[in-house]
């Protein structure tokens, strides 16, 4: 795409630092916005990633809604999962292969400690894309937390963790699926752990 290379054919201005670069994120001037997500395409800095939340959700101009994405992937922070995964329902076809890409790359990041640690974070951002890892990594020495976190109080967490049961297929899971199927309050959640023990048995 022209207007995608052409941001980046621009000498980064270094004069900027961080701070700088996400105030011009919210900048009218789509050229502003667009070098600075193109600089920090670099950058690990964890304080640009709500910043860059927010442009994957609602800037206008696919460029940089990409570079947002992959900024994102690069970083790794949990809390970019969600919307990276509902990015992946964009009626742009780019955006769904940066928000895949991106994806993958904070799967390829993470190890079952952080994840398990995460699945108790007071963000629940941060939770759900913990849970969602989970789903991914599929291994047995997550159990016992996932069961504990089928009592989240977000029920995206819960569903995501059911299913992160039903894909490792640990038979400790078994009792607190059950229970879940009977006692949750939430549908979707119920029908997740549902599914999650029929795999279970089928394993």
């Amino acid at each position: 795409m022209e207007i995608f290379n052409w941001f980046r054919s621009k000498k980064p201005d270094e004069s900027k630092n961080i701070d700088d670069l996400i105030k011009d994120l919210k900048n009218d001037n789509v050229t502003i916005r667009g070098k600075a997500a193109a600089q920090l395409t670099n950058s690990r800095d964890k304080r640009v990633v709500q910043p860059l939340i927010e442009v994957l959700r609602k800037d206008t101009v696919v460029t940089i809604r990409h570079d947002a994405a992959y900024t994102l992937g690069k970083i790794g922070d949990f809390k970019a999962v969600e919307p990276l995964t509902n990015a992946l329902h964009d009626k742009t076809p780019i955006i769904v292969l940066s928000a895949g890409e991106a994806l993958r790359d904070i799967v390829s990041q993470k190890d079952i400690p952080s994840c398990i640690k995460a699945l108790d974070d007071d963000d629940v951002g941060i939770r759900r894309g913990a849970a969602f890892v989970l789903v991914e990594i599929g291994n047995k020495n997550a159990t016992e937390s996932l069961i504990h976190a089928l009592k989240d109080e977000d029920e995206y967490v819960r569903i995501e963790v059911a299913m992160a049961l039903g894909k490792i297929g640990d038979q400790k899971a078994t009792q607190a699926l059950f229970e879940t199927t009977t006692n949750d309050q939430n549908n979707d959640v119920r029908l997740a752990a549902c599914k999650a023990l029929m795999k279970i048995q089928s394993m």
